[in-house]
């Protein structure tokens, strides 16, 4: 009866664990199932992904502008924000902020150039989220191989046409400022620069894209 009582006791911690294995099993099931696009969207993923990869390029937009900043100075960022008057309450905030400055407009500039460049940062880091959340759910939808190439393709449009745009209006702002007031703008330029290299690299995964979709040969006839 003992031995009987002693198995019993060496069984249970096996069943407890089973146990234990199955609940997490399910609990990971159901957050996972949360992730399931519904019909309605799925065709449309494709725009979360354009999102990310807009956020990720005003990032890198930041990373220029940091390294025009620390090369040119901060007038070169924020040489058309500043006011035409500070009161003495808001100039001493702005001292407060940089030190080194020794003139209110100085620490004004500085403070203009701060927030151009983590602002721009910041949305990087927001793109990077988007997109570890975007192959997540992208991950558990399950395209075929079809759809695959379809999300691609529409991506890859919108994109390119998206960073063209952007492209063109941010090196026409530069230039019109370069131009018009005679005043410096690597702002827009860096900008515009990193909008055209992000249409030039979709442009060009476009166009190669479409380039093996013709080199295929047909599908022969059944």
């Amino acid at each position: 009866m003992r031995g009987l009582h002693d198995d019993a006791r060496r069984k249970l911690p096996r069943v407890y664990a089973r146990s234990n294995d199955s609940a997490m099993t399910q609990r990971a099931a159901r957050l996972t199932a949360g992730l399931r696009v519904p019909g309605l969207i799925r065709p449309y993923l494709y725009l979360a992904r354009m999102v990310a990869v807009g956020l990720i390029a005003i990032g890198v937009s930041g990373a220029v502008c940091t390294m025009v900043r620390s090369r040119l100075g901060n007038s070169a960022l924020a040489a058309d924000q500043q006011s035409a008057y500070l009161s003495p309450t808001r100039c001493a905030d702005l001292m407060e902020y940089h030190p080194e400055q020794t003139t209110c407009a100085g620490a004004e500039l500085a403070h203009h150039a701060d927030e151009i460049v983590e602002y721009r940062l910041a949305a990087g880091v927001l793109g990077l989220l988007a997109a570890a959340a975007y192959a997540l759910v992208r991950w558990r939808t399950g395209f075929s191989a079809g759809e695959s190439r379809t999300q691609l393709r529409r991506y890859l449009l919108v994109a390119t046409i998206a960073f063209g745009g952007a492209a063109a209006v941010l090196l026409g702002i530069g230039a019109g400022t370069q131009l018009g007031s005679g005043d410096t703008a690597p702002r827009w330029f860096a900008d515009g620069g990193v909008a055209l290299a992000f249409f030039l690299l979709h442009a060009l995964w476009w166009a190669r894209l479409n380039r093996a979709a013709t080199a295929q040969p047909p599908t022969p006839a059944s």
